[in-house]
């Protein structure tokens, strides 16, 4: 009897080891997965086919196939854990058919499961240089978390030439709210015509000056390319205030530039404290901060006080000036390491081509993004055509700064677009990855 007790406990000794062992996926939400974009070379695997450069955009690599191949599986991403929800599933394809026209199909997978499918039917879509893919969507419900899950794109066969790209992976409960980010807006006047033109973020560069024994700001980013004025610096926060109160603004980022015989520490401290005097609420400001003086401003932010209060709890920013030598992965650990949490990487509008192959960077930041990293927001800086524009929004970013916000907003409003974004708002947290 005594045996088979012991016996008895054992079994249940192991059994509720075994069940602590599995993921369980009936408590609550799971972890985001640590990829939602997946690229031909980064995240898909392929049946058939071979890399190719044609049909891509910004350097970006395409997987195709030779023209009768059989059918099969052209691409199917990475495995992963999903949680129950909604969600759509972006597919770039590019191809040479009229409407119409049956190229495949677009699957779900859990483990041997089949949980969605669609028809991969041809469409009209835009030219190379405004965008250049057809976007098919897959939408997902999953009443219950999911293991294993993969999406495929299925090639039909038959006498038809087929590109693929970027695949990625959106929740559609809600949107993604989404901040279309005004750049350099150094007036009064440009941020009005800004907000006028439907940007709900303003971009804006200051230079910190010494006044008095004390610092003060300019609206001013030097050697200007377009040789904008400055604003007097209290003039400047009081128009912001007025956006602000009409609800029309959902952000501001301050690009700090910096001055060696100025300490961040009282730089961070002087502008938080303009910031609070001209009451601009701490939750709706980024400081993009270089990251050489990123971890001081970060500390002096936001370090807490006995009782528990920060100085102000703004985002930040942290960028990089030299990216030469760095891969994705690099930069991004550089960059979180002091607490980066409204993060972006890009390239001048005037030289665009000074980063190659920009996708790599933006796929790493955005798949870091839903790994429950440090960063809660990432965007794209500075794009003017709408084709860059589109390829940033299959990438699932959250914001991107441009010196066209009409331009930005058109693309917003169009199909797939509009079914996974809309437009940000001040009950939208900086501080929350999208869900």
């Amino acid at each position: 009897m005594e045996r088979r007790k012991s016996c008895s406990i054992f079994m249940l000794c192991c059994l509720v080891f075994l069940l602590s062992a599995v993921p369980c996926f009936a408590e609550g939400k799971m972890t985001f997965p640590a990829m939602t974009t997946w690229t031909p070379e980064i995240g898909q695997s392929h049946e058939i086919g071979y890399l190719s450069t044609h049909g891509g955009l910004n350097w970006i690599p395409t997987w195709t196939v030779e023209k009768n191949q059989a059918p099969g599986t052209l691409l199917e991403t990475d495995p992963m854990d999903l949680a129950e929800g909604r969600y759509a599933v972006l597919f770039q394809v590019w191809h040479k058919q009229n409407d119409g026209v049956r190229l495949g199909e677009l699957r779900a997978w859990s483990g041997s499961e089949l949980i969605a499918s669609a028809p991969l039917i041809s469409r009209e879509f835009p030219s190379y240089r405004a965008g250049g893919f057809q976007r098919a969507i897959l939408e997902l419900e999953l009443a219950q978390s999911a293991p294993d899950v993969r999406f495929e794109l299925y090639y039909g066969g038959g006498n038809t030439y087929i590109w693929t790209g970027a695949v990625n992976l959106s929740p559609i409960e809600t949107r993604r709210p989404f901040y279309n980010i005004a750049h350099r807006c150094s007036t009064v006047d440009k941020v009005n015509r800004m907000v006028d033109k439907n940007a709900n973020a303003i971009e804006f560069d200051l230079t910190p000056v010494e006044e008095d024994g004390s610092i003060g700001f300019k609206v001013y980013h030097s050697g200007d390319i377009c040789h904008t004025p400055a604003s007097r610096f209290d003039d400047f926060l009081l128009n912001l205030k007025a956006h602000i109160d009409s609800r029309r603004i959902a952000l501001i980022e301050l690009d700090c530039k910096q001055d060696k015989d100025i300490d961040p520490a009282d730089y961070a401290r002087a502008l938080a404290q303009r910031l609070m005097d001209a009451e601009i609420p701490a939750r709706l400001a980024v400081f993009s901060v270089p990251r050489a003086q990123a971890a001081i401003f970060n500390d002096v932010l936001k370090k807490e006080d006995a009782e528990g209060h920060s100085l102000y709890n703004a985002g930040i920013d942290s960028y990089l000036q030299d990216y030469s030598g760095l891969t994705p992965d690099t930069w991004a650990a550089k960059v979180e390491a002091i607490g980066s949490t409204f993060i972006g990487v890009g390239a001048s509008s005037v030289n665009p081509s000074s980063m190659p192959s920009w996708m790599a960077w933006v796929q790493a930041m955005t798949n870091l993004r839903d790994s429950n990293r440090n960063f809660k927001k990432s965007y794209y800086w500075t794009l003017n055509r709408k084709a860059s524009m589109r390829t940033c929004l299959d990438y699932g970013v959250d914001g991107v700064i441009t010196n066209f916000p009409d331009r930005m907003d058109e693309v917003l409003n169009e199909a797939p677009y509009s079914l996974l974004f809309r437009r940000a708002t001040q009950d939208d947290s900086q501080f929350a990855v999208h869900q």
